[in-house]
């Protein structure tokens, strides 16, 4: 029954005296204003500070230092070196009731009890007012060495703004601007206000558009540790590269060998898990391909080749073949002439007839002449012949033995005959 009438006394006495008032309830309301505004800054200073506690940098080593010599959280000492201003919270306020008409906060701000915040700027202002010129409006509140409060005032309301760091000035005009269009389309309903707050929270958008910040734009530097980094990435990319390059420089002169050799021909070259392939031909009078590397390049790369047995048509491989199947003694010398297979010094028979019936045969030869080839038994049977038609035998008168002496010269016969 007699709240109506307390409501209105109390409406009354505030409209009369506004300063008792303030003085009444500045006491009460100054402590938890102070709690909740310490409560807000802490909550995002904490917020902050779990984003970056796993930062490493060298810049981040050197603010941790700074905090724990200090005594600061470490996301203050971050926002101190990296933040030139942000708008951390905004209140539309009646000025005659002290109400908060609207109340809007940026990401990672712990949201408090806009009326205390409220009935905190009314004492204050209403302190100044007292205490120095009634006629002066209260225009900035510093809270601590980076957060400040600013307030616009106007006919019927105020905005009062917590930014955190050192806002440009064109910001209060972004405010005042804020604040005058606010009384031209809600004029009425502001000097006619009796409690009901919800008919501005169309207002509230515009609001949250001027909770903006700016960090400081300084030149990137590279922390010691990621030049390190990069150093090493570097290095291991040099070595790879130089490597890599090297491989390929060997892999190319032991492909220019393996060209340039007689009896080897190249039919496909890959490379397959890191091991160069080589498919190809080979002649069994060639070089072993394994043979051209060089053993210090064994070491770089790995070679595996895969060669099929064939017979080479080169001339300088025809003689050397020629030699390994005829397997000529020492007396006799080989000689290979637009593909004819020549001999010539001194064999036995049996290797002429080996010549004579092989050479044909031999790839790559078109034919052979062993007219320059003595043949050595021959030569052995002529002279036994001369020497034989050359001696005399004797016989006995009327008899088939030997004259006395005889016989020696005959066993000396057969034993040429026999050889």
């Amino acid at each position: 029954v007699i709240q109506p009438v307390i409501d209105a006394s109390l409406k009354e006495s505030v409209r009369n005296n506004p300063k008792s008032i303030a003085d009444a309830i500045f006491p009460a309301l100054g402590p938890g204003i102070r709690k909740a505004i310490s409560a807000t800054v802490m909550g995002m200073v904490q917020s902050l500070n779990q984003l970056l506690n796993h930062s490493f940098s060298f810049q981040g080593m050197k603010w941790r230092f700074e905090a724990f010599r200090t005594g600061r959280q470490f996301a203050e000492i971050v926002l101190l070196h990296t933040l030139v201003y942000k708008v951390e919270q905004i209140f539309l306020i009646h000025n005659e009731s002290g109400i908060v008409l609207d109340h809007v906060t940026a990401k990672d701000v712990v949201i408090q009890d806009p009326d205390l915040v409220s009935g905190m700027l009314t004492a204050i202002q209403d302190f100044v007012k007292d205490s120095f010129d009634a006629r002066d409006d209260l225009e900035t509140l510093r809270i601590g060495s980076d957060r400040s409060v600013w307030i616009e005032k106007g006919e019927h309301a105020l905005i009062a703004a917590v930014i955190r760091g050192n806002p440009p000035v064109d910001l209060r005009i972004r405010f005042r601007e804020l604040l005058e269009e606010i009384h031209i389309k809600s004029g009425m309903a502001l000097e006619k206000f009796e409690g009901d707050a919800s008919s501005f929270s169309v207002f509230r958008e515009q609001l949250k558009d001027e909770l903006g910040f700016q960090e400081r734009k300084e030149k990137q530097k590279l922390s010691p540790l990621l030049i390190c980094l990069i150093l090493a990435v570097l290095s291991l990319a040099g070595i790879w590269g130089y490597h890599t390059l090297r491989s390929h420089q060997i892999w190319n002169a032991y492909l220019s060998r393996l060209k340039a050799e007689k009896g080897l021909v190249i039919l496909s070259v890959q490379k397959e898990k890191g091991v160069y392939q080589v498919f190809g031909l080979r002649d069994p009078m060639a070089h072993d391909p394994d043979a051209l590397i060089q053993p210090e390049e064994k070491f770089r790369i790995k070679i595996k080749g895969h060669w099929t047995p064939f017979y080479s048509l080169d001339p300088e491989l025809i003689l050397p073949r020629s030699r390994q199947i005829l397997k000529p003694p020492p007396s006799i010398t080989l000689d290979l002439s637009q593909g004819i297979l020549l001999a010539s010094g001194q064999a036995s028979r049996d290797w002429i007839d080996i010549f004579q019936k092989t050479a044909p045969t031999i790839p790559g030869v078109k034919g052979y002449s062993d007219q320059g080839v003595l043949d050595m038994d021959r030569e052995k049977l002529d002279a036994a012949l001369k020497e034989i038609s050359e001696i005399k035998l004797y016989f006995e008168n009327n008899s088939t033995r030997f004259i006395k002496a005889q016989e020696d010269i005959f066993n000396k016969l057969l034993e040429t005959v026999q050889n």
